[in-house]
């Protein structure tokens, strides 16, 4: 038993010497109140977002309307605050999540190097003024 402990906690800790610390996490998330979470994620969570024109249909019927298709980068210490900010916003939301290999550029919250610390809210406040 022991040993299966061991060989998980060693696994575990042999993936974040590769990998390191910091993991990110993608969302992809389709609203009718796409504006209001964009605003969200960027204020409270300090992170960019990428908006996408696309259309949704509807199953059979075929109907189609346009919409906004926000994509976004958070770091995963953020998951379940932005599931709980899109929640509060709109709980009918249609969520992707997934996985993230490589982050290069962008607006991004990093926990583990404070220089480079800055929320998007905060430049974008003193671009404006």
């Amino acid at each position: 038993m022991y040993s299966i402990l061991t060989y998980i906690v060693t696994a575990k800790i042999i993936d974040l010497v590769i990998e390191g610390f910091e993991d990110f996490v993608g969302f992809t998330i389709i609203s009718r109140y796409s504006e209001e979470i964009e605003d969200a994620l960027t204020t409270k969570i300090g992170v960019g977002a990428t908006v996408y024109k696309g259309t949704k249909g509807y199953g059979s019927s075929g109907q189609q309307n346009e919409t906004r298709i926000i994509h976004t980068i958070v770091n995963r210490i953020d998951i379940r605050k932005t599931y709980r900010l899109i929640d509060s916003i709109d709980s009918s939301a249609f969520i992707i999540e997934f996985d993230v290999n490589n982050v290069r550029g962008g607006v991004l919250r990093r926990y583990f190097n404070p220089k480079k610390q800055t929320k998007l809210a905060s430049r974008i406040g003193t671009k404006t003024s």
